[in-house]
């Protein structure tokens, strides 16, 4: 069986260095919280009209403005899983050291008024006691083929953290510049703790 060559999947192919942006993604990150820390970090990318359309076009086969479970199924093998070797654009580090991301869960694709979305779930289950934890989180592509939105206030959410001392902020991540130097990621920095218990 030929396989088919999408769109998606030249974007997201390993020989593409150096580009400038071909696609942009607005993202949307939601911290979500259990009672002992945090279970995972919840992406949404909302896609540009011209990619969303080009997506759309090859995976809708029906065209009826919804991707059942055999479509799904075919996005995510041709046009998703290939992420996990760029880690899924997403760069966390854990009081400083590196956080691997080798799978992510419950990855959806919606169609709303013709654009694509993507929602995903990457497992953190950290364990937050009453000293403080420091959590670096930046999206983007380094290849720059993809242009991500920066992290701001407004994309931020937290869910379930009512037992959770918690600041967020803003900054810009210059150690991590890519595409010759030219581009700083934002970053977003989350310190969180518990909250004393009697």
């Amino acid at each position: 069986m030929k396989l088919k060559i999408s769109a998606l999947i030249v974007i997201f192919a390993a020989s593409l260095l150096y580009a400038h942006p071909h696609v942009y993604i607005d993202s949307f990150v939601n911290v979500v919280c259990d009672e002992d820390g945090i279970s995972c970090i919840s992406l949404r990318w909302e896609f540009d009209d011209m990619f969303s359309q080009s997506v759309i076009g090859d995976y809708d086969k029906n065209q009826d403005g919804f991707f059942d479970d055999r479509e799904l199924k075919v996005l995510y093998s041709d046009a998703f899983i290939n992420l996990k070797n760029y880690e899924y654009f997403t760069h966390i580090k854990i009081n400083g050291k590196k956080y691997k991301i080798d799978h992510v869960n419950n990855f959806k694709a919606e169609i709303n008024e013709g654009i694509l979305y993507y929602d995903f779930d990457i497992p953190l289950n950290i364990k937050l006691n009453t000293i403080n934890k420091k959590i670096n989180l930046s999206v983007y592509d380094s290849s720059y083929f993809c242009d991500v939105s920066p992290i701001t206030r407004k994309s931020v959410s937290i869910m379930n953290a009512e037992n959770i001392n918690y600041t967020i902020s803003i900054s810009e991540n210059k150690q991590d510049a890519f595409y010759y130097g030219q581009i700083t990621p934002s970053e977003l920095i989350l310190n969180l703790r518990l909250k004393n218990v009697k």
